[in-house]
């Protein structure tokens, strides 16, 4: 919104600097110019550089208005995508949640192997979007296709650890805390972005369906 704002202020901004300057040079061939000897020539040239200011600015006009026109469907279209993804996305954020939560236990205190063994079987269960739909959203704000992309890569990281540790016979309690404590970290983070998706793929699922008879 706040672009498109600025977008709006830079157009009228080069528009009125043209007429300006128009209105200057027009001011200066009164002042200087002996107009009782202007033949038609001449008379013609000074209206057909008016009208190139004029054509000009209204160039730049449809421009902008074309551009817009072109965001406003790209943003339309994301948030439909957006909405056919809202479901995995709701998916993940629950899964995400429960891993959470059962992390903040083993910070607390120790906890058998067989948890973090179930924590990566919830997160492997979690169906991951592609790279290529996350850039699909771009056009959405919050920047949410670069936070899809790094959950995906968060989700990778903490399975990685989870199947690690899972895998070992023996963990001293202090590993165990600080293993947990940073993937917490990162889920933290990943439960965060997954929120902002899904606020934003909400919206796309309102529009569509709006729009659906």
């Amino acid at each position: 919104m706040e672009n498109k704002i600025w977008k709006v202020i830079g157009f009228w901004a080069l528009a009125l600097l043209l007429l300006v300057a128009t209105l200057i040079i027009f001011r200066w061939a009164l002042a200087f110019y002996d107009w009782a000897r202007l033949d038609a020539a001449v008379l013609g040239t000074w209206i057909g550089g008016l009208g190139t200011v004029f054509t000009l600015i209204w160039t730049i006009r449809l421009a902008t208005a074309e551009t817009r026109r072109r965001e406003h469907q790209e943003m339309v279209v994301a948030r439909l995508r957006g909405a056919g993804m809202a479901a995995r996305i709701e998916s993940a954020n629950i899964k995400v949640f429960m891993v959470v939560t059962m992390l903040h236990f083993a910070v607390k205190g120790t906890r058998p192997v067989e948890d973090f063994a179930f924590c990566e079987e919830e997160l492997a269960e979690i169906k991951l979007w592609t790279i290529e739909e996350a850039i699909q959203l771009v056009p959405l704000p919050s920047n949410v296709a670069i936070k899809l992309a790094e959950v995906v890569d968060h989700i990778h990281t903490v399975r990685a650890t989870l199947n690690r540790m899972s895998r070992m016979g023996f963990m001293s309690p202090e590993y165990q805390r600080e293993r947990s404590a940073e993937m917490l970290k990162v889920l933290d983070l990943t439960l965060e972005y997954l929120q902002d998706a899904k606020r934003e793929c909400r919206l796309g699922a309102v529009q569509l369906q709006l729009i659906t008879p």
